[in-house]
């Protein structure tokens, strides 16, 4: 298996097993469509909403196949898939400036050898994150820091040996 696969299957597992809560959306689609079904607009709209209410969110799109089908094909299918996602979110009022990667990902590996298509594996991944933000080192006020957010502070050095 080769390492975007394995991590394409990983990442699958981590979001289908709701490690992510409730800041990741799953989408499914029919064989061979990237249309998104009218069931699943109310979804998007949630998380439509969940990004239009935070200041510090960004979004992930990613889109899959099962593993019929040649593996360029599988490519521009689930490329069509995310930037229908997109789309969607587009037309709920969403910026383009909050959807930070809209990737298609081509197909999950079939571990099972099965012979049949497998639906998990024709979806659409939105995975809703925090913004990594800058600062500048004299900007930051660590007291307003919470737990669990991450900065980026550039040209922090430190000497050798020395923590």
């Amino acid at each position: 298996m080769s390492t975007r696969h394995f991590f394409n299957f990983i990442l699958s597992i981590l979001i289908s097993s709701n490690v992510f809560a409730q800041d990741t959306l799953v989408i499914y689609f029919e064989h061979d469509k990237y249309a998104v079904a009218d069931s699943f607009k109310p979804k998007i709209s949630y998380m439509a909403d969940l990004l239009l209410n935070s200041s510090h969110k960004i979004l992930y799109i990613h889109g899959f196949t099962d593993y019929t089908g040649r593996k360029g094909y599988n490519n521009w299918l689930s490329t069509k898939r995310a930037k229908e996602v997109k789309k969607e979110l587009l037309l709920l009022g969403v910026p383009k400036n909050l959807i930070e990667s809209v990737k298609g990902k081509g197909e999950l590996p079939n571990e099972y050898q099965l012979t049949s298509r497998i639906p998990e594996h024709r979806k659409v991944s939105l995975v809703c994150a925090n913004r990594k933000l800058k600062y500048k080192l004299d900007e930051v006020d660590f007291d307003s820091i919470k737990s669990g957010e991450e900065i980026i502070i550039d040209n922090l050095n430190f000497k050798p040996g020395r923590h």
